[in-house]
This record gives C-alpha cells, structure tokens and sequence, in this order.
C-alpha cells in the first residue's frame, strides 16, 4: 500500500492543505488567514474537515511561500564539505550575510551549488510556532520545511524541464528560472496579484491537473507532499510533535515483555561482551572526533580568511578619497582667472596643467587642498597667446596626502 502523507502550503493571506498516496491527490481543502482567524486556527480547520482517520500516523511536509519567506543565493564563500556545516557558516554570521532579516526571521537550510556558492532558506518564525503546534494538536508528524519556490519543479507535466514560472503570495512575487528542472535564479518581483501561481507555459502534472480551477493555487502543498525528504532545499531535524505518543496496543504490550525477557538474558552475557568492545568502540569515536576537528579546523581557517577580506574592504571603502571630490576641491582652490586644463592622478599622487593671466599663485592656493601633499612645477611657466589675450601655463606634480587615503586610480580631461 501506497504510504500517505500531507503537504501543507504556507502563505500570508491563506493555507492549502493536500493527502496524498503516491502522485495521487485524495483529499484538498484551503482556509483563509485573516487577523481573526490566524494561521493556527485555519489550518486546524483544514485538519478537522478532512476525512481521514489517524492523523498522528502522516508525515506532513510544509511549504512556505514568499512572502513569509526568503531565499538567497551566496557566492564567494569558502569551500564547505557538507550542507549542515555550511547552515551554521551562515547562522554564525547571519548579519553579514543578510543585513536586513527581519527579526522574526530564522535560516532554516542551506545547500551547496558548487564549491564557494550556497543557497539559503529563511522563514517567519511565528508562521512556523503556528504550523507546529497546529500539527501538534492534531498529532501529525512535522517533517521538513521548505520554501515554495523549490518545489515548483516537481509540479509540472515534465519536472527536468526548462522554463520560467512566477509564484504569487499576498504582495511578494517570486520568478524562478529552472534548468533542466533545477532552480537557477529567485527574483522577488512586485506583485498584485494575490495569492496565486501565474505559470505562463509549463503545464502541470497530470494528478495536479485533476484539481481543476485550483490546481495552480495547490501546486506549493502538492510539490510538498510529492518531494517529502527529497526537497532539494529544506529544513532538517524538525522531529516528530510533542505529545503525539501514540496509545498502548495488544502487540506493543507483546513487544514489550519480549524486550524485557530479551534484557534479562542479555544482561548476564553484558559483562564479558563489553570488556571486548570496548576498546574498538572508543577507537571508533576517537577516529570520529578527529575528523570533526579537522573538518572544524578547515572552516574556521576558511572564516578568518573571509573576515579578513571583508574587513579589508570595508576598511578601503571607509577610507576612498572620491575623485569628483578632489576635482571640485581643486577648482575651487585655483586663484581667479585661472583655469584647470588638465589632471590626471591615482593612488600614489598625479598632475594638472592650469591657464592664466598669472600662475604664480597656483601652487600656494594648492596647498591648501586637503588630498594633496607635496606640490613641485615640472616645467617653467610658458606664455601663449590666444585671442589677443596674453596667458601663462604651468605644469605642476603632486602626491596624495597620507597613506590612509588613498585617490582612486582615475583620470579627469
């Protein structure tokens, strides 16, 4: 028999809810969200509606749509062996990563791209408190979390396909652009269309189709429930809801003095069996440790390495003398009837040639242009005549002042 499980689709105006035996759909229903009827009580609506017994024996998987969601794509990071690792590189600086998450945020995934580039997943805490304890109350066994828009690929007539869809939730939009089935880009658009799918082209699979009318609007809890533990981006180690033990049956009884029985006789043979593995047991958990310290050695190293980087360039940023800034400062220190014909400068110093009836003061009215240092004349002062106006031209080198400040290598015509 085919193993039935519930997908639950997660939005900020309403809950789609869908009971699945395979690919099959038995059983849909929706319920508003609304300040009056928060999300708890409507998807506690939707699990007393529905016709199925034993809710506590049905794995539930949760998609989150964008708007009580966000999804990242990170490069330039170090080289990570394993999704778990990269989760807490990115829980651990969170605020570098991403400045402006809410507070009510939380990371909840993260999956390697290639080496130096992840995705993440975050959702709204209070939005999933709310779905976990509606599947508490109701018994159901929370699985895994996952935003809408990596499951959008399971629903289609051909999953490894090609194309662009658009994900809809309140005010956020979201357009995914799949490869070969795969989520290549997430681009949050604005929106006004409420809570609906808007797929232009890609058809959906034929047991979504059978929905109907609402078979774009089920398409998040449907790619829930069919990928379950194979969503490529999702949450881990959510765990089974608290209070949902099941009650104490005939063969549970029965498995239970077996196992007493069985601890009984195995109790005798304990001694001498624990002397023998022992010894291979913290072996094994030495052996363990030590790779873990190594894997841990390797990211660390790894993570100085970017602090440093971004340390350096916050620093550069804090410290970048703007060229236009050293252009204006320099026009205005020029006496009158003088005029800039050229400069050109970068971090180290520059030149400039100025025009007037009398450049002999240029250089003292330089002086006082905070970016620059040392002044000299490279020339001596030419006389031409232009328009029957008789003018002199001085060609002077400067270097920037102090190293802390470094110009822009740049150059102004």
């Amino acid at each position: 028999m085919m193993a039935t499980r519930v997908g639950i689709g997660v939005s900020v105006s309403g809950v789609r809810a869908v009971v699945m035996q395979g690919a099959r759909v038995i059983w849909h229903s929706q319920s508003t969200v609304t300040e009056e009827k928060p999300l708890a009580e409507s998807l506690g609506e939707l699990f007393e509606a529905a016709p199925i017994k034993g809710w506590r024996r049905l794995p539930a998987f949760i998609s989150v749509g964008p708007s009580l969601s966000i999804v990242r794509r990170l490069s330039g990071l170090p080289p990570v062996p394993t999704d778990a690792i990269a989760l807490e590189m990115v829980r651990s600086n969170v605020d570098r990563f991403l400045p402006r998450l809410p507070e009510t945020s939380c990371v909840i995934a993260a999956m390697t791209v290639e080496p130096g580039e992840i995705w993440i997943a975050t959702v709204d805490e209070q939005a999933i408190d709310a779905v976990r304890g509606a599947c508490e109350h109701a018994k159901v066994r929370l699985r895994t979390i996952a935003p809408a828009c990596f499951l959008l690929a399971s629903t289609l007539a051909e999953p490894s396909a090609s194309t662009r869809m658009r994900w809809s939730d309140g005010s956020a939009s979201l357009d995914v652009e799949l490869k070969d089935g795969e989520v290549s880009t997430v681009t949050r658009v604005a929106s006004g269309l409420g809570d609906v799918s808007d797929c232009d082209s890609p058809q959906l699979s034929e047991h979504l189709r059978q929905l109907g009318a609402e078979s774009r609007l089920f398409a998040d809890a449907y790619g829930a429930a069919l990928l379950g533990d194979r969503a490529p981006l999702r949450s881990r180690s959510i765990g089974r809801a608290q209070g949902s033990a099941p009650g104490i049956s005939r063969w549970r009884l029965m498995v239970a003095a077996s196992a007493v029985v069985l601890g009984m006789v195995s109790a005798t043979a304990a001694p001498i069996l624990s002397a023998a593995t022992s010894r291979a047991s913290d072996s094994t958990r030495l052996r363990a440790i030590a790779e873990s310290a190594k894997v841990s050695a390797i990211v660390e190293a790894e993570l100085r390495k970017l602090d440093a980087s971004l340390r350096a360039l916050a620093d550069f940023e804090g410290t970048r003398v703007s060229p236009s800034e050293l252009l204006a400062s320099v026009t205005r220190a020029l006496p009158k009837e003088t005029a800039l014909v050229a400069l050109a400068f970068d971090s180290s110093g520059g030149s400039l040639v100025a025009i007037g009836r009398n450049v002999l003061g240029v250089v003292a009215s330089l002086d006082s242009v905070e970016q620059i240092g040392k002044l000299r004349a490279t020339s001596p002062v030419t006389r031409e005549s232009s328009n029957g106006l008789h003018l002199e031209r001085i060609a002077i080198a400067f270097t920037s002042r102090g190293t802390d400040a470094p110009i822009a290598a740049r150059a102004i015509r």
